[in-house]
């Protein structure tokens, strides 16, 4: 066939020159029938995918999200950009049928402007930028391309100029710092009218535009030639209808435009307003056809995992008697042998049981009450839209506007319906536990990024390739984790060659009570929970089974393994590795082990009483305490004070693995939990899950691990030897808490060796101390010049923040007021979604506050000498929550006592009583060596200054105690006392039952 006298009978449409579809014709024969040289090709294009932008001033977002949603669905609109939202606050949300919100606001409502981004785009955000409340940018990656999306709302008429200039100064500067290499793609209303005429604007118009051009329209023009961009509105020609964009009335304008690169006007396909739609009267929506090319993608595969959050007390007995296989005789078998046949036999019951998930995204629950009843009074409400748009009548605008009416309450009354049951379910006991988690979904929904896909290169090249970006993060965390300071060789110490006794049952049983459910399951798919369920069979197997590991001195190969899951640490770009903090996940069964040696480590050996950290009847009140304690009678007596908190270089993953078995060969801790211990770090990988996938396993040979149950102990088991030369020099104070730590000293010279001498045993050790981190404070020194340490210097700072607590040079504790109200409004913020729902009952508001936010404004109270403007600031901070929490202002004229009632919340003053209280107690019962009864004992010489002196921490708690009838001999009295400081919340009893107030 060589196609002569063929009949062209396919429909005339826009296609390449070869027709693809068409018959394929043979190749081209020369005069003697022989085959052409060249065999002919075909001539095809490179796929394209369209995405569908829209531009819609919304007039209003309140009461209209979830029908927004429901339009942009049926439009297939795949990012929006809205204007006029008048919503307040920075935030996002889910408004239903896959659709992401991200919006920003003004404090009084106005304005407003937002993105709304299809499902497929959630983990496609880089960044977000909300200017003002008229001006927002989204970073989104589209088909591998980084896009600058620009939701833009220009002042209107009336506006001073003032505000217009401001507004365009604000989208320039936006412009000119996107790259030339990014795309752009911007909606907004801009109040101004480009015009049907090109101009002298032929490049960025198009030429079929509506109306005349006004000043606000030049000033459009002018931006987009200086940015290269085209207002992609011009550049199609419609029909009247389908460009206008506003019509009120007898008055009809195009105001709103899409805009996008003049480059890439050759991608849009299509752009035009659909008239009728109805959520708006005067503004239309205006969608935009682009065509981008698509990137190679590799199959998602979902990670499959049991569901074992269904295992909770209520079907141990089942879980039990499922797992009647299990083998409780280690005879024979190799510690890898055994731990293969339980673990696979746990595996399998549970599978059974619980069952598997497939993975993949959760259904989208937001939209489930958009019923029948819903739709039907939407499609009466467009119906009747369409018609008055058409005649003009005033009869039938009253009908729209009661279809509208009806429409927007039967909106509420479904939502309302599909919500009750949820509200009633937390109003019940069993309910509580459930607000948290709710209050933990709401937050995350409200976060702009919350899945970061894509991730910089050391260069700040940014990678989107899956395999590329699993390379990054397998490459940082395994520099991370196995960066040594220097090379160490410890000297040999003696091996204590002693017998231990056998693990026990009592043991296992102790420590497994210890163990917290609902954790992230390490790699063996083995959670605590399953242990818990099999009872006392379960014990028994596992003492045998840990008994076998402490005479083999090797644990299963599968505990050593760990996953690595960053975690933005919430301030920074999202795509820096740097910028994240990695949680290590661990096999519970090995960490069960762990806490077991730990606690028999625990027994053989001791550390100093210089530290505070992960040591039982201490923690970071004792420092805190004993710091401000010092400040306080130096202040008193005008005396100096210095203080020194050093920082240790990312101590916990640097630390040699040599010095960790010096250090309890050291301590005479026996040979065999010393090998035992060595064993848990021989061959340990590790690998990352990041959001496209887990990396490839790397080794990590340097560090203690993290998320370890041991790593604490043995970390300071390590500081205290590498240090006890240098505790024993003569020293007024040394508090550590882990690797934070603080030298206090009256002379300054006498610091100053100090530090040497800790810094010089530090990297001795591996160590390293980090000066720039390092921080110098003095109080009442007229010295005012810095602290040097070697050749470098360590700057003088008037505060620093000390295990969470802010001290002060002057003593006062002002800052650290401000510093807790500060945490604690960030705290309330995050919880919104829940105190500030009004569907929510009141009595679930005030348990999520008392236990989530108060405890975060109140933290360090203990050693506060709490004056009268303290108590009002806190008492208006709290009260200020608590009003909001129960929608009322002052105006409404609702008594504190009644808003206190209703929430069962206890004034913050008497709850400061009570904890200042409760800590005085404790101390009271202390030895006297403790550092606490030290620092309150200690007598400096000298007399105070003229004046009324300032009110020291030991006068408010005698104040505080001559209120509660208590005196001095009461703290023996442990219950007592408790009961008589206690200061109960209203409505709450130990017994569990509510208090009906009198």
């Amino acid at each position: 066939m060589d196609g002569k006298g063929k009949i062209n009978t396919f429909r005339a449409r826009a296609s390449p020159h070869n027709d693809a579809h068409g018959d394929r014709l043979n190749p081209a024969t020369s005069m003697r029938g022989l085959p052409g040289p060249v065999r002919a090709r075909l001539k095809t294009l490179a796929p394209t995918t369209k995405i569908r932008f829209a531009n819609w001033n919304i007039g209003t977002l309140t009461g209209r999200s979830a029908e927004l949603a429901a339009i942009l669905a049926r439009r297939k609109v795949a990012v929006a950009f809205l204007q006029e939202t008048r919503w307040k606050a920075n935030r996002s949300r889910n408004i239903g049928h896959g659709y992401k919100l991200i919006y920003t606001g003004s404090s009084g409502g106005e304005n407003g402007v937002a993105v709304v981004l299809a499902e497929r785009f959630h983990d496609s955000v880089l960044e977000v930028r909300r200017i003002c409340d008229r001006l927002m940018v989204v970073r989104l990656l589209i088909e591998g391309v980084v896009t600058h999306l620009i939701s833009a709302y220009a002042p209107q008429v009336g506006c001073s100029d003032a505000d217009k200039t401001l507004f365009w100064d604000r989208l320039g500067d936006v412009l000119r710092g996107i790259p030339l290499y990014h795309d752009v793609v911007l909606g907004g209303d801009l109040n101004g009218h480009v015009g049907e005429v090109q101009g002298e604007y032929e490049r960025v118009h198009g030429g079929y535009g509506y109306g005349r051009r006004n000043a606000e329209g030049e000033t459009i023009l002018r931006t987009c030639t200086a940015a290269d961009l085209a207002v992609v509105n011009t550049f199609f020609k419609k029909k009247t209808e389908h460009l206008i964009t506003y019509r009120s009335g007898r008055n009809a304008t195009q105001i709103d435009y899409l805009l996008t690169r003049r480059s890439h006007i050759g991608r849009v396909a299509n752009c035009k307003v659909i008239p009728g739609e109805c959520l708006t009267a005067q503004h239309r929506l205006l969608v935009m056809d682009l065509c981008v090319k698509p990137r190679r993608r590799h199959a998602e595969r979902c990670r499959r995992q049991i569901k074992w959050w269904l295992l909770d007390q209520t079907r141990y007995s089942e879980f039990d008697s499922a797992a009647g296989d299990i083998s409780l005789d280690t005879a024979g078998k190799s510690v890898q042998e055994c731990w293969k046949t339980i673990q696979t036999a746990i595996t399998k019951t549970a599978k059974q049981v619980l069952g598997v998930a497939k993975g993949g995204r959760k259904i989208d629950k937001e939209t489930w009450w958009w019923d029948a009843t819903v739709q039907g009074s939407l499609r009466e409400k467009k119906a009747l839209f369409k018609t008055w748009q058409v005649t003009k009548s005033p009869e039938d605008r009253a009908s729209y506007k009661t279809a509208k009416r009806a429409a927007k309450k039967a909106v509420a009354r479904a939502r309302r319906d599909h919500l009750q049951p949820l509200y009633a379910k937390l109003d019940t006991p069993e309910g509580h536990k459930l607000i948290y988690k709710l209050a933990r979904s709401r937050a995350k929904a409200a976060q702009d990024i919350t899945r970061c896909c894509s991730v910089n290169d050391p260069n700040g090249e940014l990678l989107y390739d899956d395999r590329a970006v699993k390379e990054r993060w397998r490459s940082y965390f395994h520099v991370l984790l196995n960066t040594q300071h220097r090379e160490v060789h410890p000297p040999e110490q003696l091996p204590n060659l002693g017998l231990v006794p056998p693990i026990t049952p009592d043991e296992v049983l102790a420590s497994l009570r210890h163990m917290e459910n609902r954790k992230a399951v390490g790699p063996d798919e083995v959670p605590i929970e399953a242990w818990k369920a099999l009872g006392a069979r379960g014990v028994c197997i596992l003492t045998n089974l840990y008994n076998r590991i402490l005479s083999d001195r090797i644990m299963p190969d599968q505990w050593r393994l760990s996953i690595i899951t960053p975690v933005h640490k919430g301030k920074g770009s999202v795509q820096d590795c740097g910028n994240y903090r990695g949680i290590k996940v661990m096999s519970h069964t090995m960490k069960l082990f762990e806490r077991i040696i730990d606690a028999r480590i625990r027994q053989e050996c001791t550390v100093s009483d210089f530290q505070y950290g992960f040591q039982p009847g201490r923690g970071t009140m004792d420092p805190i305490f004993a710091l401000r304690i010092l400040m306080e009678k130096h202040r008193e007596k005008n005396m100096p004070l210095h203080f020194l908190f050093l920082d240790l270089q990312k101590a916990f993953d640097c630390v040699p693995r040599e010095m960790i078995w010096w250090a309890l060969r050291s301590k005479l801790v026996p040979e065999t939990y010393v090998e035992i211990v060595r064993d848990m770090y021989r061959n340990s990988d590790s690998i990352v899950r990041t959001a496209v996938g887990d990396t490839t396993p790397f080794p990590i040979t340097i560090g203690v691990h993290q998320g370890s149950v041991l790593s604490p102990y043995l970390f300071s088991v390590i500081l205290d030897e590498l240090s006890a030369s240098v505790q024993k020099l003569p020293q007024p104070w040394l508090l550590m808490y882990a690797d934070d730590i603080a030298l206090v000293d009256r002379d300054k010279g006498r610091l100053t060796r100090r530090v040497h001498a800790w810094r010089e045993a530090l990297e001795n050790g591996g160590l390293k101390l980090n000066v720039a981190k390092t921080e110098y404070m003095a109080c009442n020194s007229t010295d005012l010049t810095s602290l040097r340490i070697g050749d470098d210097t360590v700057e003088r700072t008037d505060n620093f923040r000390y295990l969470g607590s802010v001290l002060d040079a002057s003593g006062d504790i002002d800052r650290d007021i401000k510093a807790r109200i500060s945490a604690a409004w960030a705290k309330w913020r995050e919880v919104t979604g829940v105190i500030c729902d009004p569907k929510m009952p009141v009595k679930l508001k005030g348990q999520v506050y008392k236990t989530i936010i108060r405890p975060v404004l109140t933290y360090g109270s203990e050693a506060w000498p709490v004056l009268e403007r303290h108590r009002r600031l806190l008492h208006v901070t709290e009260m200020n929550m608590l009003r909001w929490m129960c929608g009322v202002t002052r105006k409404d004229r609702v008594r504190n006592t009644y808003i206190r009632g209703s929430l069962h919340v206890r004034d913050i003053a008497d709850k400061l009583q009570e904890s200042r209280l409760r800590w005085y107690g404790h101390v009271l019962r202390r030895p006297a060596s403790y550092v606490g009864n030290k620092c309150l004992d200690m007598t400096l010489p000298g007399a105070r200054s003229r004046g009324r002196p300032k009110k020291r921490w030991l006068d408010v708690v005698q104040d505080d105690m001559r209120a509660n009838g208590l005196v001095v001999r009461d703290a023996e009295d442990r219950a007592k006392w408790r009961r008589k400081c206690r200061k109960a919340d209203p409505g709450f009893s130990r017994a569990g039952r509510d208090e009906q107030p009198g």
